[in-house]
């Protein structure tokens, strides 16, 4: 599946890139969202919330390992809410002693990639707010 996303490092500590990706989920979420939200719910189909993603066990994670935090959460969307409809983004941490390398990303379909480059970029934003450092994209 193809995504979008950005890598970078910050002096952030693991606890604190969670803090800023659970405040930056609430912060992408319009009104469009929310009201998608309340429709799949309404249907029976809420999907919204914070994940953990799963790895293959055949994954290969170079030099630095496994992710220390990996998280994930669904942002549901307005049009087809009700049917569970929506956007993840995921972020995984590793933790490089005096920094942190961030991975954040959003999968998408072929035609859908406006909304998942906004939300990565939100994200993003979010990220350089807690940490001037953290280039935006």
């Amino acid at each position: 599946m193809p995504q979008v996303g950005h890598e970078f490092t910050t002096s952030l500590s693991v606890d604190q890139c969670n803090q800023v990706f659970r405040n930056a989920s609430k912060r992408s979420r319009g009104l469009s969202a929310k009201m998608g939200g309340v429709a799949a719910k309404m249907k029976g189909n809420d999907q919204g919330g914070f994940f953990t993603p799963e790895f293959s066990k055949s994954f290969d994670y170079g030099t630095d390992g496994p992710p220390i935090l990996s998280i994930g959460v669904w942002i549901e969307r307005f049009s087809a809410g009700a049917k569970g409809a929506g956007y993840s983004v995921q972020m995984h941490v590793w933790d490089l002693g005096s920094s942190r390398r961030v991975n954040l990303f959003a999968p998408h379909g072929i035609t859908a990639v406006h909304k998942p480059k906004q939300l990565v970029r939100k994200f993003t934003e979010s990220f350089h707010e807690a940490d001037p450092k953290v280039p935006l994209k």
